[in-house]
């Protein structure tokens, strides 16, 4: 994240938020942005880190309650819970996401971590279908033959060692 875009597009979210502090759009670019300071660890003070990711979320957080359909609020939420990991909290947001806006630029990530959350939550059931989703809408995209990969390792399907062979010949 460059310091330039970090703090252009911080000037305009606190404008923003100064003219209507329940502006949501501007919510959500000062919470993605706190979070991009924090996930690139810009941050060097980790209690001041701590501090950057409580408020990142908080933006987030009232973001998307001013306006239920901020896709991207709910992708960055997201993507936020799965690093805490907290993957309960971080598949609700990319359900809310996906919801929000099933055809957002992101699409690929959200059904990832939809996937990825759902299988750390050990509901295969709901991996297999997010996996098979991501599979059917994004075809070239070796996420979602990886993750077909680790479902093999789960009770979800009968061991078969072929199939995983061609899955890893998938991958290269």
């Amino acid at each position: 994240l460059p310091v330039v875009v970090e703090l252009v597009g911080k000037a305009h979210a606190e404008r923003a938020l100064a003219i209507d502090p329940k502006n949501a759009a501007a919510l959500e670019a000062r919470g993605t942005l706190r979070y991009m300071r924090y996930l690139f660890h810009l941050e060097p003070d980790p209690r001041a880190a701590r501090e950057l990711l409580a408020s990142a979320e908080s933006d987030l957080k009232a973001s998307t309650a001013i306006d239920a359909s901020r896709a991207g609020a709910w992708n960055t939420l997201s993507h936020l819970y799965a690093q805490i990991p907290n993957f309960t909290d971080a598949k609700l947001a990319a359900q809310r996401a996906y919801e929000s806006d099933a055809y957002l630029s992101f699409a690929p990530d959200v059904l990832w971590r939809l996937y990825a959350s759902s299988y750390e939550l050990e509901q295969f059931t709901d991996a297999v279908h997010w996996c098979d989703e991501g599979q059917r809408r994004f075809p070239d995209n070796s996420q979602f033959v990886r993750c077909r990969l680790l479902l093999l390792t789960t009770n979800v399907q009968p061991p078969d060692p072929a199939a995983a062979w061609k899955l890893v010949d998938a991958l290269h």
